[in-house]
């Protein structure tokens, strides 16, 4: 494979084996989220170029390998002519020497025991990383690993599973309620409020209004299904029983989830609509 000029002119400058770096890519950056960030530290301290483990996805491709960022870095060819006119023990000289301008900071996360340079210092740290340099000097900012943060992180995953499959199962069921309903012989309209979350339902019968339910969640839904077999119940006692046997009837659906001046309410309407004829 042809090398890139970039790769030529760092072979010719640096008389080193670089092809480890051919096959080894950086790391996406941790969930930051499981961690406490602590004050960074005010002085720069050499770190282990080894323990550099990938950096800002906007500069550093977790998909390439370290060589080949090197490779599209722009601007690298900056740090390759400082090695041509200094030479290479001036070069590590400037990288493990205190910068005045543009100085590297690097986040630390403790319980990997690994680094990540987030702000100024992409290209400095990738070339040291395909040179093999040891050390680099930067300023840390202690990431601590905390596991109360984890366990929180893990319930709201959980929240948001148990969320998409309430949202799932109220996609696959609310037809069936729209069925059912429609088996009465009566029509359905939906309506999802402003955020799109919750959907009414309204039913009617040659255009009146006869009942209305408000689905927001599984239990609405259990809800309403439950409220329809009580009405799938009064009208066929309306329609077969007699007015005192209905009677009975509507007293023992009272200890359902709907009162008896619901029932006549609904019984009316079908009723005056020609429902039952």
């Amino acid at each position: 494979m042809e090398k890139s000029n970039r790769e030529a002119r760092l072979r010719r400058l640096y008389n080193q084996d670089i092809s480890r770096t051919s096959n080894s890519h950086p790391k996406p950056i941790p969930d930051s989220s499981e961690y406490e960030c602590k004050k960074i530290k005010e002085i720069q301290e050499l770190i282990p170029v080894k323990k550099i483990m990938g950096g800002n996805p906007l500069r550093i491709d977790t998909e390439k390998t370290w060589l080949e960022n090197f490779e599209v870095i722009p601007r690298m060819d900056r740090q390759l002519d400082r090695l041509e006119k200094e030479g290479l023990s001036k070069l590590i000289a400037f990288l493990q020497a205190d910068q005045k301008d543009e100085i590297i900071v690097v986040d630390y996360y403790n319980n990997l025991d690994e680094f990540y340079v987030m702000d100024n210092g992409s290209h400095r740290t990738t070339l040291a990383k395909v040179m093999g340099i040891e050390t680099i000097k930067a300023r840390v900012r202690p990431y601590e690993f905390k596991p109360e943060l984890l366990e929180k992180k893990k319930r709201r995953e959980q929240l948001e599973i148990e969320k998409k499959a309430e949202e799932e199962r109220l996609e696959k069921e609310f037809p069936l309620l729209r069925k059912r309903i429609s088996n009465l012989g009566l029509d359905s309209t939906t309506k999802k409020d402003s955020r799109g979350k919750s959907k009414e339902i309204y039913v009617t019968y040659k255009g009146k209004s006869i009942d209305y339910f408000n689905i927001t969640c599984l239990n609405d839904l259990e809800k309403a299904f439950d409220e329809l077999e009580v009405l799938e119940s009064l009208i066929d006692a309306r329609r077969l029983l007699t007015d005192s046997l209905l009677l009975l009837n509507i007293r023992y659906f009272k200890l359902r989830r709907r009162s008896p001046w619901y029932i006549n309410d609904i019984l009316d309407k079908l009723a005056k609509s020609n429902y039952f004829k």
